[in-house]
């Protein structure tokens, strides 16, 4: 599949609301979320960011949630799939994610939604997880930004998360420089 056709179906599933985000929760992370204005406003160093306040990762309940928060923030998704008999998907939360700097990092710096590779099939198949660990990143406009397949410990994985997180902000820098020039000549 190309990239517009892997974008168009994960709109789909992003616009007909195939899954609930009605869970406790979404209405209080989208009522303290804050808004990107600018490649400036984020651009904060993975070093700075992960000796934040020691916290767990924000999960959101849904993709469909992610996608709304992601929509208010300007913040990239960040979209972990996992399954429970995995080994490494349950190293990866506990060991990686469960780091409290990764969480602040990832929390500040991303949408997070985990899926679970058996139940949302569909997701999946859509952005082509078929082995678990598997970590994507999305912009808010559901364009593919990164993937990192497997485990990774702390600092590799948030070397990873911050390419990905620099190549989002390139793309948006980019929009904006196109989207302010001058018609006339």
């Amino acid at each position: 599949m190309d990239r517009r056709t892997v974008r168009a179906m994960l709109l789909a599933v992003l616009t007909v609301g195939l899954l609930s985000w009605t869970q406790i929760g979404f209405a209080q992370m989208a009522s303290t979320a804050q808004p990107v204005t600018g490649a400036t406003t984020v651009a904060k160093p993975v070093a700075q960011t992960m000796a934040a306040v020691p916290q767990t990762v924000q999960w959101q309940p849904n993709l469909q949630a992610a996608h709304r928060l992601s929509q208010q923030t300007g913040r990239p998704m960040l979209l972990v799939f996992g399954a429970s008999w995995c080994h490494f998907c349950h190293k990866l939360e506990d060991e990686t994610l469960g780091d409290p700097r990764m969480a602040a990092y990832v929390n500040s710096m991303f949408v997070p939604v985990h899926l679970d590779l058996d139940k949302d099939q569909r997701v999946a198949k859509i952005l082509g997880v078929s082995a678990v660990p598997a970590t994507i990143v999305l912009s808010p406009q559901a364009e593919l930004v990164g993937r990192h397949d497997g485990f990774a410990k702390v600092v590799p994985f948030a070397q990873k998360l911050e390419h990905s997180r620099q190549t989002f902000l390139a793309s948006q820098e980019k929009i904006q420089q196109v989207s302010h020039v001058d018609p006339t000549p």
